[in-house]
C-alpha cells in the first residue's frame, strides 16, 4: 500500500470515529499526526538547529513536518543553518510590520480567522526563505495580491458613508491603513468618478 493511500485510509478513519467531516485544523492534525508516526527509511534526520529556527518562525503550526523541511532546507544550503536562521529573522521581522487585518483574514462564509503567513513546512519546502525580501514586508506571498495604495485620500469615509451606508468598514476601521490593499484599491478607484453630495 502506498503511503498516500495509507494517507487517506488514516484521515477516513479520523472522519468515521468522529461522524463528520474533519475541519481544517482537524484534517492538519492527522496529517501531522500520521507522518509523525511514519518511519521513514533514510528520511532527513532533524538538524540540530531545526528546533531554533522552527522557534523563531512567526507561526507555529505542524512541528514535525516543519522539523523536517527547515533540516532539509539546511542540507539544500550546504549545511548552513546560519542563513536560514537569518532569513527566518528577516521575514518574522517583516510579518510584524503587516496590518493586523491583512495577517488574520476573516473568513465571510464562517466565523473564523485565518493566518496569512505560510505553514513552515510548506515556507521552507518550498524555498521562500530564498524569495526576494523586498515583497515580504508588503505582500508576504511570492505572487502580490494588490499594490500598495500611495497615500490616504482624505474623504475616504465621507464616500463610504455616501455610497455604502451599510459598509463594516465604517464602523470597523477608523484608519485607512487597517483596511485591506484590495478595498483600498478599490475605493481609490470608485473615488475617481465620484462627486461629494451626488
Amino acid at each position: 500500500m502506498k503511503q498516500s493511500e495509507k494517507l487517506f485510509e488514516a484521515l477516513s478513519a479520523r472522519a468515521a470515529k468522529l461522524g463528520r467531516r474533519l475541519n481544517k485544523r482537524e484534517w492538519f492534525e492527522s496529517v501531522d499526526a500520521f507522518f509523525a508516526s511514519q518511519k521513514r527509511r533514510g528520511g532527513t534526520a532533524i538538524h540540530p538547529d531545526a528546533e531554533a529556527i522552527y522557534l523563531a518562525y512567526p507561526r507555529h503550526v505542524g512541528r514535525e513536518l516543519a522539523l523536517r523541511a527547515i533540516s532539509n532546507a539546511i542540507d539544500r544550503a550546504g549545511g548552513d543553518s546560519d542563513s536560514i536562521m537569518e532569513a527566518t529573522g528577516a521575514y518574522c521581522a517583516a510579518v510584524k510590520t503587516w496590518p493586523k487585518a491583512y495577517r488574520f483574514k476573516k473568513d465571510f462564509n464562517s466565523d473564523t480567522t485565518f493566518d496569512q503567513v505560510p505553514h513552515p513546512s510548506s515556507w521552507y519546502n518550498a524555498g521562500r526563505h530564498l524569495d526576494d525580501r523586498a515583497n515580504w514586508p508588503v505582500y508576504g506571498k511570492r505572487s502580490p495580491i494588490a499594490a500598495p495604495v500611495a497615500g490616504e485620500p482624505s474623504n475616504w469615509r465621507e464616500y463610504l458613508l455616501d455610497q455604502m451606508p451599510d459598509c463594516v468598514y465604517i464602523k470597523t476601521y477608523t484608519e485607512w491603513s487597517a483596511i485591506d490593499l484590495d478595498l483600498q484599491q478599490y475605493i481609490m478607484q470608485k473615488m475617481k468618478s465620484w462627486k461629494p453630495g451626488t
